[in-house]
């Protein structure tokens, strides 16, 4: 990516957030650029926010969703995204650096077992977000079948935006067939676990340069 500037919420903001905005908030983001449970203030704002009834939004890579977090996010009216990216450890951990697998299968365990115990799947909700890639298209469908496993009833899939990077060979426009039978064969996986799949439109070869 380009240079870019970023900073954590400063305290005199948040105090403003929390002393003029929360009381009659609703919904809150808790996001940004990366992932938003490494920020300082994320379990202040995170406590502000389920004090106040407000329905939490955020999605995170899961491997900060320790079980205090968890416990108490799996009692709220939460919607959360849990960023995957394939269904086997080889995939999974190719695609995002320094990720465990087997640790983020765990935490996918805790959720279930934990809104289980508190009764809360009709109220907290959690999707799979997906970026579709050449390295992960292939076990879309299986990703689908690892969501029913443990309880996440949605599967968001986002086509990898080229940007002028080297990972934009990544891009499924540069096999559009193959991705369009790895959706649909996803797509017939899902109808049938009763999981709601969110895919791109069907891919299209890539224009020659200059049309």
């Amino acid at each position: 990516y380009g240079p870019y500037h970023a900073e954590d919420l400063q305290p005199e903001i948040l105090a403003l957030v929390r002393d003029r905005i929360m009381p009659a908030n609703t919904r809150i983001a808790i996001t940004g650029f990366g992932e938003p449970t490494m920020a300082p203030c994320f379990d202040e704002l995170l406590d502000m926010a389920l004090r106040n009834g407000s329905l939490v939004h955020f999605v995170t890579n899961a491997s900060l969703l320790n079980f205090q977090r968890l416990e108490r996010l799996t009692r709220a009216s939460v919607h959360i995204g849990l960023s995957i990216d394939g269904a086997t450890a080889a995939t999974f951990e190719s695609i995002r650096s320094g990720s465990n697998f087997e640790r983020f299968v765990e935490k996918l365990a805790m959720i279930k077992k934990l809104r289980d115990i508190n009764l809360s799947n009709s109220y907290s909700s959690f999707a799979f977000q997906f970026v579709a890639q050449r390295s992960n298209i292939h076990e879309l469908a299986d990703v689908v079948r690892l969501a029913h496993r443990f309880g996440i009833m949605r599967v968001n899939v986002a086509d990898y935006a080229m940007g002028g990077r080297e990972w934009d060979k990544e891009s499924l426009r540069f096999m559009p067939d193959e991705a369009n039978r790895c959706i649909e064969e996803a797509r017939a996986v899902a109808a049938q676990l009763g999981v709601t799949l969110d895919t791109p439109p069907p891919y299209s070869p890539l224009e020659p340069a200059g049309r």
